[in-house]
């Protein structure tokens, strides 16, 4: 099965295509991706 993702969230990021960018990290956090399948 081939995913395509769908959104992700955590540590202040964005998502351009399939790059995900945190902000700057000061302290730990969890980055969590979701995806839908095709």
């Amino acid at each position: 099965m081939i995913g395509r993702i769908n959104y992700v969230l955590g540590c202040n990021g964005t998502l351009a295509g399939t790059t995900y960018t945190t902000g700057a990290v000061t302290g730990p956090c969890k980055v969590m991706a979701f995806f839908k399948s095709e």
